[in-house]
């Protein structure tokens, strides 16, 4: 029999663990609304979700499932990203500029520079630890690509790892990019997965399986506290792989070429209203897209070999839209869709580093170091219909980022617009108002509840966490946007 605990040890005992505990009303749900994230990283390398990708935004791939979410929502017209997928993500989940999140750079350098630390400071919390603090069960599966690469092995110092930065669960890569078949590192939480993948598992598929699987072990428990969902998707950054009977259902969509491909979805973007009427198409010429040569100047061999490329990453698309429809439905199968927040954005621009001629071995191509011998092979030479499965790493060529960037110029990992501006779609039918296409703000809003000097301070909070004070930048803008914050004199 134990002895029973004096008054003073539990608030002791309380003074140093705090409990948290979901707000909850009558009927016994949590007065907190679920929140889900998709993100997609790149267009075949993390960029290549750009801003005319999906259906919403121009595009001719058929995206009914994220078409349903900006119908029932909003789509930004006007939103930014940083122009590498390390820094956006930063921001995203720190509401912070990127380099005072430590990551000015993709986190495969370590130069040592604090604004490129590739840590996550300790005194920032992440949006995943805000929302744990305030109630919410916090899950993850994707790419993480916030942990430096001496970090990721079993042995490692796991305090920049998904789990340790504020989610209860994980599944996925924590690298940059991996293949969509046959993955070269999957981590389950904090150990890695040693399961054999098969040949004909879709990483996409098993990621939203992964989801689903989360979401119900969650209810099982928990049916009145609200989750927070981060579901980064590796598609479609490069290496771009698909299903077979998605590439199929591409075939010769994109046969007239990426010219008329980026001027039919210019029109498109017109006649929707993201765009002015008196607005004018970015130029095409070679001088001003960094080598691309017009379509009709290509042979036939190019042609069938670089619409295959495009074949291959529109079913990628089509994939991620069937694995929002997937998660969709199972939410309104739990009569929690109508009061989700669902928010689904990309962290860069089309990407052009699949080169002027694309790549059939995306490692060659990808490789830019100095020195390499003259006779390097970028693009190894596989069978026109291997392109898209688990024996080819491909990545389509430049011309293709430049109609995936519509109406823009250039690509990830330039600050000009064709890297910089994303798609954002917003839904919460039960909490928004009648959706009207509206503009929108860049990354890390400083009067947004995951701003460092607020996530402290969220009505319902049971446990406060410690955050460094918001930088002078952040105060002005506050003021600014007429926010309520101390005055910087």
């Amino acid at each position: 029999m134990l002895p029973a605990r004096s008054p003073a040890a539990t608030r002791a005992s309380e003074a140093w663990s705090p409990r948290t505990r979901p707000p909850r009303r009558r009927g016994g749900r949590s007065r907190h609304p679920p929140l889900l994230a998709p993100r997609t990283s790149s267009s075949s390398s993390w960029t290549t979700w750009a801003s005319a990708t999906c259906k919403p935004f121009g595009s001719e791939i058929t995206t009914p499932a994220i078409q349903q979410l900006a119908d029932d929502g909003y789509r930004m017209s006007n939103f930014r990203v940083t122009p590498l997928c390390a820094p956006s993500r930063a921001a995203l989940l720190t509401g912070v500029n990127p380099h005072r999140a430590g990551f000015g750079m993709v986190p495969h350098v370590d130069p040592g520079y604090p604004g490129m630390s590739m840590r996550l400071p300790s005194d920032m919390p992440t949006m995943a630890e805000s929302f744990r603090a305030n109630g919410y069960a916090t899950l993850m599966v994707g790419k993480w690509h916030l942990t430096r690469e001496a970090d990721m092995h079993d042995g490692a110092d796991k305090s920049t790892w998904p789990i340790q930065r504020g989610f209860d669960r994980y599944f996925g890569s924590m690298d940059g990019f991996t293949t969509l078949y046959h993955p070269h590192r999957i981590v389950r939480d904090n150990s890695p997965v040693t399961e054999q993948f098969g040949d004909d598992d879709y990483l996409t598929d098993r990621l939203t399986d992964e989801a689903l699987g989360m979401i119900d072990a969650h209810r099982s428990g928990g049916a009145t506290r609200p989750f927070f969902l981060y579901f980064a998707h590796h598609a479609v950054h490069g290496p771009v792989q698909a299903k077979p009977e998605k590439i199929a259902a591409h075939r010769a969509a994109y046969d007239a070429g990426w010219d008329v491909v980026r001027a039919q979805r210019f029109a498109r973007q017109q006649a929707g209203g993201l765009l002015p009427t008196d607005a004018v198409l970015s130029p095409s010429d070679a001088e001003q897209t960094d080598g691309v040569p017009a379509w009709d100047d290509l042979d036939d061999r190019e042609r069938e070999l670089y619409a295959r490329h495009m074949e291959v990453y529109a079913a990628a698309v089509s994939s991620i839209d069937e694995s929002v429809a997937r998660i969709v439905a199972h939410l309104k199968a739990l009569g929690e869709y109508e009061n989700t927040i669902i928010v689904f954005t990309s962290d860069n621009g089309g990407s052009g580093e699949g080169g002027v001629e694309g790549t059939r071995s995306y490692f060659s191509r990808f490789t830019t170091m100095p020195l390499l011998p003259e006779d390097w092979v970028a693009d190894v030479e596989r069978p026109l219909d291997e392109i898209g499965g688990p024996r080819v790493h491909g990545h389509y060529p430049r011309g293709w980022a430049h109609a995936s960037n519509t109406p823009f110029r250039l690509y990830k990992g330039s600050v000009l617009e064709g890297g910089v501006h994303s798609p954002l779609i917003v839904s919460w039918p039960r909490g928004l108002p009648a959706p009207t296409p509206m503009p929108g703000c860049g990354i890390g809003s400083p009067s947004s509840p995951t701003s460092p000097r607020r996530c402290s301070s969220w009505p319902g909070s049971r446990a406060p966490l410690a955050a460094r004070p918001a930088d002078d930048i952040h105060r002005r803008l506050e003021l600014r946007r007429g926010a309520a914050g101390p005055a910087d004199g």
